[in-house]
């Protein structure tokens, strides 16, 4: 008995669940095996109605039950959406060009339309890895019957990669590389198209190393120039009853706020300093106004403190078209790094129907660290020989927090010539360094030539930037008129008696001589006389 009653109760649980699938076949509507799957390309016709999707795999519940139905789903933003939960998070790279695009995300690029296709592209790096290093992405239109792209399925798996950015020059030089993934689709558009703002949503999915799942979404504006104007003429029915249509609405453009120029109070930025970023926004759209606008600041460095009250600004309205400026003030310390640092701005706020719509941007404050450079206390002689030769010593000492170029240091002083200048090179912080230079004594130009001449010590050198710093130190010395040696009277008398011995000495041995030549002649003389007596003799 009680099986029996088990077995009508289940029939009639699965009467009741064909009940609404047989009610909606009896309507004309396609129940889920009616739809057909979408393959892997299928290029699908313009329609007046959404294109069909594939029915998602359920399991069968074991007891049917009825929901009630759910509130549509709320416009995704232009900012990532991610589950509960989830650690890696894809961001766009707003502050790089990359191929296909004219300009950076934070510069306000926009989808570009050439020759009926509109190419979309969109940088994103992720905060983490993820499984294979590729992600899916597929996009979304909206309606068919008013979306300007043709439908099919665009649905593409891209990889991650170090993709070119900020190409410049005629030979197409690579400046950098980023590892991001390259989202790029060309969209063919449909010939009846019609000039709007239309929206488009790319739906991205990937998996963490541990399994994870990564689902996030992209909202994007493509603006269509080139199609149909809407028709503002009013259509009127016939019959009797007169009746009228409504005309179409044409679509407007939706707000965008972009940052249009910004100005620093100081450039550069000296590390330690306070300074004001005045920031103008702009209103891009020639219609529609914004109202309930906030800005969110921030920055990735921990060296820029910001001094207003708080980092959310309310601005209220901008209307179509115009501007609005907001005054940011920051304060540095002294250890921050000489560079180019970013102050990001996320902007929210309302369109005219009340649709929250969101927009960024940034700009860049240049830092740089202050040059101190001394030169250390040198010895100058007081009192220089003309024609000596004399060294000095010059010690350098880089006080700051940033490296130093070219350093050298040089001596004008008239009288004075330097073999050159003491040249030291490039200091890093917190160094010093002792050059020595050679300095000969001559004569000053003009009537004195010689004594009291003073001058200066100059040190040179660079920053980082190539910008010269001089620092003179005023030096002076006495130059001594060349003396030429003479002698003492002593030494002079002494001398003179020695020539005066010499020279009679020289009388003394004159005098011998001449009585020697005296003497051979006479004893010739006496032997020529005797020689003539000697022979008379021997006669």
């Amino acid at each position: 008995m009680m099986k029996r009653r088990m077995t009508c109760l289940l029939a009639l649980l699965l009467l009741a669940a064909s009940l609404p699938t047989a009610a909606r076949a009896a309507e004309g509507e396609p129940t889920g095996e009616d739809i057909p799957a979408v393959t892997e390309s299928p290029l699908l016709p313009d329609m007046a109605a959404e294109p069909t999707m594939p029915p998602e795999d359920t399991p069968t519940p074991e007891v049917p039950v009825t929901e009630e139905p759910t509130e549509p789903a709320t416009p995704a933003p232009t900012e990532p959406i991610a589950p509960a939960g989830q650690i890696v998070q894809l961001q766009i790279d707003d502050a790089n060009i990359y191929e296909g695009m004219d300009r950076a995300y934070k510069d306000g690029y926009v989808p570009q339309v050439t020759d009926g296709t509109v190419t979309l592209v969109v940088p994103l790096v992720a905060s983490g890895p993820l499984w294979g290093d590729r992600i899916t992405v597929t996009p979304n239109f909206g309606d068919a019957a008013s979306s300007p792209i043709q439908f099919r399925n665009y649905q593409k798996t891209f990889s991650l990669a170090d993709n070119p950015v900020n190409v410049t020059g005629a030979e197409g030089e690579v400046i950098q590389t980023v590892r991001s993934y390259l989202v790029r689709f060309d969209f063919p558009l449909r010939s009846d198209r019609k000039n709007g703002t239309y929206p488009i949503s790319l739906d991205i999915q990937a998996e963490d190393e541990n399994g994870g799942a990564v689902i996030q979404s992209y909202n994007c504006y493509v603006n269509i120039t080139d199609g149909k104007k809407e028709s503002t003429t009013p259509a009127y029915g016939g019959g009797g009853g007169g009746g009228g249509v409504s005309p179409t609405e044409a679509p407007v453009s939706d707000p965008r706020i972009l940052v249009s120029k910004y100005k620093v109070s100081k450039d550069p930025v000296m590390a330690g300093e306070d300074f004001t970023v005045t920031v103008t926004l702009k209103n891009t759209s020639p219609e529609g106004d914004v109202q309930n606008m906030l800005v969110t600041v921030s920055s990735e460095s921990k060296n820029l403190v910001l001094k207003n009250d708080t980092s959310t600004i309310f601005l209220g309205d901008l209307a179509a078209g115009g501007t609005t400026e907001l005054e940011l003030k920051y304060g540095t310390d002294r250890d921050t790094p000489a560079q180019r640092y970013d102050i990001n701005l996320a902007m929210d706020f309302d369109d005219e129907a009340a649709i929250s719509m969101t927009s960024s941007g940034s700009v860049t404050v240049a830092v740089a660290q202050p040059v101190n450079v001394e030169l250390a206390p040198f010895t100058m002689p007081s009192d220089i020989g003309a024609g000596e030769t004399v060294q000095l010593s010059f010690q350098v000492m880089n006080l700051g927090r940033t490296e130093i170029y070219n350093a050298r240091v040089e001596l004008d002083v008239p009288g004075l010539s330097p073999s050159g200048n003491a040249f030291i090179g490039n200091m890093e912080a917190g160094t010093s360094a002792t050059e020595t230079l050679n300095v000969f004594a001559g004569m000053k130009e003009g009537d004195e030539r010689y004594g009291w001449t003073s001058g200066v010590v100059r040190l040179i050198y660079e920053d980082v930037d190539g910008k010269e710093y001089t620092q003179e130190v005023n030096t002076a010395t006495n130059v001594k008129e060349l003396v030429i040696a003479t002698k003492d009277p002593a030494q002079e008398q002494e001398e003179a008696e020695k020539e005066q011995r010499q020279a009679a000495q020289w009388w003394i041995f004159v005098a011998l001589g001449a009585l020697a030549i005296v003497l051979a002649a006479l004893i010739m003389a006496l032997r020529r006389r005797a020689a003539p007596a000697s022979r008379h003799m021997k006669k």
